[in-house]
């Protein structure tokens, strides 16, 4: 009848506006890997690779890939990101660029978490009140708007953020924790299948977390550009059986 076609215009003109809006707040990042390069990148870019397998709303930004011009670093961090995610490696907050993203996610009420890796502490007193001992060319901050007294107070609330312990080895199992973790649905994290045969190994030292992820990054490009069909690398561990496991060596 004539109501119900009316009803029906109205009610998809009303989805398609609300559709609109609620496109307008939602973040272009889901998640900001703030990390240090010499600690983190590798294992930075592993967790990227497995939240964008978990689905396309597990957008990720790593300046690495996004970041084209400095000057707009910490406005990814206020405007487009939905939650911070900071790589505590043991000397992250000796590095400026990223107290400054740390800092600016707090004073724009991002919400943050930490990923605590083997050796990181919680900044004491004593290396808040000295901080710019620690990082002396910090006049780059200032001209962002940032000021010590902000990086300290910052590193004081971080006694107050949510941390999750990342484990000292890198394994397929704890990578699915930290990623369960991110995404709070343990339902979408990928999984291998156990027991299929690989056709190159290659070798990372275990005890090494951050070559063992690189490791892992520099299979999965193998995939993408060596041009065979159903090639599977494999990152060997200590106890894996090379003549069991690959076909190949490469």
């Amino acid at each position: 009848c004539g109501c119900c076609l009316t009803f029906a215009i109205v009610f998809a003109a009303m989805y398609s506006v609300v559709k609109h809006i609620a496109s307008k707040f939602r973040k272009k990042y889901a998640f900001f890997l703030s990390h240090q390069k010499t600690a983190s990148s590798g294992f930075a870019r592993l967790l990227k690779m497995e939240l964008k397998r978990c689905g396309s709303g597990y957008t990720s930004f790593i300046d690495a890939d996004d970041l084209t011009d400095l000057s707009r670093l910490f406005f990814y961090v206020t405007n487009d990101t939905k939650t911070f995610v900071l790589l505590a490696t043991p000397q992250v907050l000796e590095r400026k660029w990223c107290a400054g993203e740390l800092t600016m996610a707090k004073l724009a009420n991002v919400d943050t978490l930490l990923l605590s890796f083997p050796g990181f502490a919680l900044p004491d007193e004593d290396f808040i009140r000295t901080y710019n001992r620690y990082v002396p060319d910090f006049s780059e901050l200032v001209q962002y708007g940032i000021g010590v007294s902000d990086v300290q107070e910052t590193f004081r609330w971080l006694n107050t953020v949510e941390s999750y312990d990342v484990a000292s080895k890198l394994s397929k199992q704890s990578l699915a924790g930290v990623v369960t973790h991110l995404t709070k649905e343990s339902s979408l994290v990928p999984e291998g299948s156990p027991g299929s045969m690989s056709s190159y190994a290659i070798l990372a030292d275990p005890e090494n977390m951050e070559a063992v992820a690189t490791a892992h990054v520099f299979g999965r490009f193998m995939v993408a550009i060596i041009p065979e069909k159903g090639i599977s690398p494999l990152v060997l561990d200590m106890d894996d059986d090379v003549s069991r496991t690959a076909c190949y060596m490469g």
